[in-house]
Parts: C-alpha cells; structure tokens; sequence
C-alpha cells in the first residue's frame, strides 16, 4: 500500500465517523476505493502547496516516529474522506450529506490559509523544503534587475 498524507483506511473511516457515516457504510468501500480518493487528496493538496514548497511532501523523522505534518494529515483525511462520502454514498441522508460538503470547505480553507501564510511568511510547514522566496514576490517589492544596455544619450 502507497503511502499517502492521509495516513491509513482506518484514519479516514474515523472521519467518516465524524461526518455521521457509520462503519456499516464504510465497510462496503473496497481498500481500492479509499485509495483512489487518498490519491485524489495528495493531488489537490500538492497543486495546492507546489507554489510555495517542493512536492510531493517529505516526512518528517522523530525517533522512531515517520510522519507528515499534522495539518496536512488532517487537511488529507477531511477531503479524502467527504469525496468519498459524496461520491460513493449517494444513498446518505442529506444532512450527513451537508455535514461531508462542510468537511470539505473547511479542509480546503485550512489549506488555502497555509499556502497564503507560507506566500507571505507567516507559516511554515516543519520539515518541508521552500522554493525559491523570489519566485512570489510581488513586482513592487522585489528588487529590480539591472539593465543590461546602458540608458541612451549617455556616452560610452
């Protein structure tokens, strides 16, 4: 099994939990399936976080402890498994329904908030590598490049 952001299955039935999916629902979801929309999560949170650090993500070494960083195994298992929820379960009630899309919204705010705290230096993720600062520095601010042919008029 591939190792995702979200962890493992038994990560993401804990979600569904939350959300109100019971685990006679989320037993009937092949390993396959999860899978898939681990996948589809690592994806979105990758074009997500690429603007601002190299991806795919490295884990973090604590001990004996291998792990990515909490927020994006949160952000990770919150859409994992709310796509699930809506896209496997369409016999769900229509509040537990509301309660996946709502998962959702706030696990990709969260992600948001991190990628615009990393643009603007207020957040970093532990253990991952940046990419080059100057590549979003605003126009105004960064420094301009010096010319490369002297201004005309001026003698040589």
């Amino acid at each position: 099994m591939a190792n995702y952001y979200s962890g493992t299955v038994d990560e993401i039935k804990i979600v569904c939990k939350e959300i109100g999916v019971g685990s006679s629902l989320t037993d009937t979801i092949s390993p396959a399936q999860f899978e898939q929309y681990q996948k589809e999560a690592d994806g979105i949170i990758d074009a997500q976080l690429g603007v601002v650090y190299e991806v795919p993500l490295v884990q973090i070494k604590r001990g004996t402890l291998t792990y990515y960083p909490n927020v994006i195994a949160y952000i990770a298992r919150r859409i994992a498994a709310s796509d699930l929820i809506l896209n496997e379960m369409s016999q769900i009630e229509p509040n537990v329904s509301q309660s996946a899309t709502n998962k959702r919204t706030r696990a990709m705010a969260e992600l948001s908030e991190l990628v615009q705290g990393a643009i603007i230096g207020s957040r970093y993720l532990e253990g991952q590598k940046p990419r080059a600062r100057n590549h979003f520095i605003r126009p105004g601010v960064a420094p301009a490049s010096a010319p490369t042919t002297p201004p005309t008029g001026m003698g040589t």
